[in-house]
């Protein structure tokens, strides 16, 4: 998702791309709520200044005959999601589209996990155009890029979580809970980064990759001791489901 305005991460990496996002319905696209907080920059809420393209691939490319650019009609922020209060837990949002985009073999719908698995200690994989470095000092990536992470128990995450300092900014905000999946940095410090909030983590069920998770957060990139988390698609399904058969109906 492309955000017209210039602000602090889009200044740096030298692109519009500001978050991830997946098809999910020729006119639906999911996404990450806080990606429309205004309390994270003034003007994240206005929905005239987004953009939605599919079928990116190289983010200094703009002529792309693949390119599919749409205008967001509106935004469904899952009712409960409070970035004041609990900013890491209900975090999602349903974008409907101002049109249909075309289905190509470049822009096709991603399947949503709706079953009861956690997918414990599964290799998942997490794409994005994020940051590729984690000390600041390279912003965004010009193609996107994957990392193959692993998902962990609630325990395991929870255990994290108490092993961080008191002092720990991030700790007093993890909610470790049924709607939350927690997943730890590779071998060689995968892992989703800034700029990739909204995007999908990917799992493979059954022989067929299903999107089981949205970027949420997480402390820095790469971090060993402090788990990222993603919001859980099987919690939030039926929310989905019903939120757009109500507005296909209304239409």
């Amino acid at each position: 998702m492309f955000f017209l305005p210039e602000f602090s991460y889009t200044k740096l990496s030298g692109y519009k791309h500001a978050c991830g996002a997946s098809l999910i319905h020729p006119k639906w696209v999911l996404t990450a709520a806080h990606c429309f907080a205004s309390e994270i920059f003034s003007g994240l809420n206005n929905i005239s200044s987004w953009r939605v393209k599919l079928g990116v691939h190289d983010l200094a490319d703009n002529e792309s005959s693949f390119i599919q650019e749409r205008l967001i009609h509106k935004v469904f922020i899952y009712p409960e999601y409070n970035i004041s209060a609990a900013p890491f837990i209900n975090d999602l949002a349903l974008i409907q589209l101002d049109s249909p985009v075309t289905l190509t073999e470049r822009v096709s719908p991603v399947c949503l996990d709706n079953s009861t698995t956690f997918y414990n200690e599964s290799q998942c994989y997490v794409s994005g155009w994020g940051n590729l470095i984690p000390d600041g000092t390279v912003f965004g990536s010009q193609f996107p890029m994957s990392a193959s992470l692993t998902t962990l128990t609630l325990e395991k995450c929870q255990a994290m979580v108490d092993a961080l300092p008191a002092d720990n900014p991030f700790k007093p905000y993890i909610v470790v809970k049924e709607p939350v999946l927690c997943s730890k940095a590779g071998p060689e410090g995968q892992d989703s980064c800034q700029g990739d909030s909204g995007g999908p983590l990917m799992c493979d069920v059954d022989g067929h990759w299903h999107q089981v998770g949205i970027v949420c957060a997480g402390q820095g990139c790469g971090n060993d001791t402090s788990p990222a988390l993603y919001t859980r698609i099987t919690y939030f399904y039926d929310w989905i489901k019903v939120t757009i058969e109500k507005e296909n109906d209304e239409l």
